[in-house]
């Protein structure tokens, strides 16, 4: 009997004991299993914290350029005006230099482009206008003696103001040469003859037509600078300065980047590790 017994108990445990050692190997799979990332999760992880990186330092690039851009304009702000006689030495003129220009006002295409706000550096009352407001500038065709037309901003004006000053007959006027406007997703369509020569933005082809130019001849467009005509507000060297996204901007974009980069880096270290 005894060893029947003991026979039949060692059956038992021979039954059991596979099972068992299967239970603690599945056990054992599964915490290492759970512990770790895994290859897809490393991947994944790995390819945003990769790409939050490629973003710091793409930003970080743009930064050093427009840093370059800013110094490049301030030094051609700060340059002395230069006299050009002809329409080709203002075309062959750098962005956002001086010039000084000769010839005569077309007052009777005159152009008000609308919905503007003053010269940043007249804002509020430490400018000498309210705050907020809103007003236009008057945009008037100039020809030179070579029979070409430039276009120049003459400066600012507030809403209901009607009467400005017309200089007639040959003038010699300094300003800045910039670039026309590109159409923005919203920018309502230009009907200058219909509105009264007013336009929303700066639409070269519209411009030409209502000035009675040939829309394929070329033109420019000048920022009136001096201080010869008080009757309107004009724009000062700083309003030139100004990007549309400065350098601090894009110092911060690359700091937000490779902040959230090296945070990517040591999560993916830590959860590797298990």
């Amino acid at each position: 009997m005894l060893g029947r017994a003991a026979s039949l108990r060692s059956l038992q445990l021979g039954s059991l004991s596979p099972r068992g050692t299967s239970l603690s190997a599945s056990a054992s799979g599964q915490e290492g299993s759970g512990g770790g990332l895994g290859l897809l999760g490393l991947t994944v992880f790995g390819g945003i914290t990769l790409g939050t990186g490629a973003l710091g330092v793409w930003q970080y690039s743009r930064y050093n350029e427009k840093v370059e851009m800013v110094k490049a304009r301030v030094h051609s702000l700060e340059d002395s005006p230069r006299k050009v006689r002809s329409f080709q030495a203002l075309d062959d003129s750098p962005m956002f230099s001086k010039v000084v220009l000769e010839g005569t006002y077309m007052h009777g295409k005159e152009m008000k482009l609308v919905n503007r706000p003053p010269p940043e550096a007249r804002r509020g009352p430490q400018g000498g206008l309210a705050t907020g407001p809103v007003g236009k500038y008057i945009i008037t065709p100039l020809e030179l003696a070579d029979g070409s037309v430039v276009f120049v901003n003459r400066g600012w004006a507030p809403r209901n103001s009607s009467t400005w000053n017309q200089p007639k007959g040959r003038v010699s006027i300094t300003g800045v040469k910039t670039g026309m406007e590109v159409q923005k997703t919203f920018s309502p369509p230009n009907f200058p003859f219909k509105d009264g020569g007013n336009i929303f933005w700066l639409e070269e082809p519209a411009m030409k037509v209502y000035a009675g130019m040939d829309p394929a001849k070329a033109t420019a467009y000048v920022q009136l600078v001096d201080e010869k005509d008080h009757t309107l507000v004009l724009k000062g060297n700083e309003d030139f300065k100004k990007f549309p996204v400065m350098p601090e901007t894009h110092l911060g974009y690359a700091a937000t980047w490779l902040g959230l980069c090296c945070f990517g880096v040591i999560m993916t270290i830590v959860r590797a590790r298990g």
